[in-house]
């Protein structure tokens, strides 16, 4: 128990040599699996994403819908899963893959969503009424990354908030909420991200001050939302509050995914963004290349550099970015930003308008409000390239129109 929550304490402040060896040692003492490499992690979690559907279809539930036989009061989920019997260690591995499934990501997202569904599988095979609600807001992140599984999402998201409403505040429920809103966030409907962002924070109120993971994944997500709202200054402000907690309190970890250069760039205080970016790259040493803060990261590098008007220069970060479009909705366009930033300074080179297309093909299908408006955009720049005077005012009208409906307000202008 003791080897365990060091473990936790020292992952959730941002130090992976010290946390991740003792994690791995408990989950082999547990006798939970840690996968051997990415691509077998990749592998079970498309296997569990499959069965998992497949068990609720064969049941006659709607999509994964365990939720909606199970009333918060610990009814089991036997629908789901008719033949579960739960055993005395069942527990301590719900607990153990829970740790996995929160702490892992930030240093390695393939094997993070590995426990994510291996722990989501286990808890609403129990039916566990505390872990069942943060289980679904977890799925529902991962349904509602592909625009092909996505209408599970949102409905595992929903059910999620339900059960996490009915529960009384914790940081269980704290997480859910958070986990439910990141899928929103990435279906586009930034006010009810926001809304269960603050409602996240909200349910932390009287938690001690060691759990400062919990508070900057509930700000993490009023951040996003705020920024894509165009409420870039509020956003600001919660990013300088999350930094300053998370110096207080030495978490590395917090200060990483936590503190943002749009706290700076938004009074164009360029210096200080790039130094923020510099500091983070220097620690990423100590939090590895392979998890979400990598991503975050890399998205801070590019929107500075875009700021500055360097969008050219980054291109090559691209292909280190494998979680594109999880997190926020823009994601996908970033690229093309940088290739019309390098046609800006330069000719255009089909290489360029081909990366400027596709991405215009990729937020096409999402069939989301944010993503047409950013194709509408993208194809706008491509008329003016060609000298399409009209086809680029007819686009641009369209992405300014379709702006608006999303609440984007700041691209709107």
């Amino acid at each position: 128990y003791l080897t365990s929550q060091a473990a936790l304490h020292y992952l959730a402040s941002g130090r992976r040599e010290e946390g991740l060896p003792r994690l791995r040692r408990v989950l082999a003492e547990t006798g939970i699996h840690w996968p051997r490499t990415r691509t077998r992690a990749w592998l079970s979690v498309l296997w569990r994403l499959v069965t998992l559907a497949a068990s609720g279809a064969r049941h006659r539930l709607t999509d994964v819908s365990v939720p909606t036989h199970f009333d918060g009061r610990g009814r089991t989920a036997e629908r789901l899963f008719p033949d579960a019997d739960e055993q005395p260690d069942d527990r301590v591995k719900v607990e153990m893959l829970l740790a996995g499934a929160a702490l892992v990501p930030p240093y390695d997202f393939a094997r993070g969503a590995y426990f994510i569904t291996a722990f989501a599988r286990r808890a609403l095979l129990l039916g566990d009424r505390e872990r069942v609600p943060i289980a679904l807001g977890m799925l529902s992140v991962l349904f509602i990354a592909s625009r092909l599984t996505a209408a599970i999402g949102r409905r595992l998201g929903e059910e999620a908030v339900a059960l996490a409403r009915a529960a009384p505040p914790s940081l269980l429920t704290s997480a859910a909420l958070s986990f439910a809103a990141f899928g929103r966030l990435r279906a586009g409907a930034l006010k009810e991200a926001l809304d269960l962002g603050i409602e996240s924070e909200r349910a932390l109120h009287g938690s001690d001050r060691t759990h400062a993971y919990e508070a900057w994944t509930a700000r993490a997500v009023q951040c996003f939302a705020l920024t894509l709202m165009g409420r870039v200054g509020e956003a600001a402000d919660l990013f300088a509050a999350t930094g300053r907690e998370a110096r207080e309190l030495g978490d590395e970890l917090a200060a990483l995914g936590g503190e943002s250069p749009i706290r700076y760039l938004v009074r164009d205080d360029v210096d200080s963004a790039v130094e923020l970016v510099e500091r983070k790259r220097a620690a990423l040493g100590q939090i590895g290349h392979e998890g979400v803060v990598h991503q975050i990261v890399l998205m801070d590098r590019i929107t500075c550099a875009l700021y500055q008007g360097r969008g050219g220069e980054v291109l090559p970060l691209f292909r280190e970015s494998v979680t594109a479009g999880l997190v926020t909705i823009d994601a996908h366009a970033l690229p093309a930003h940088c290739a019309l930033q390098a046609i800006g300074h330069g000719p255009a080179t089909p290489a360029l308008r081909r990366i400027v297309l596709r991405a215009s093909r990729l937020l096409i299908r999402e069939r989301l409000l944010a993503p047409r408006a950013l194709a509408a955009q993208l194809r706008a720049a491509l008329c003016v390239i060609d000298h399409d005077e009209a086809g680029a005012l007819a686009q641009i009208s369209i992405a300014a129109d379709v702006y608006a409906q999303a609440g984007m307000r700041l691209h709107e202008a």
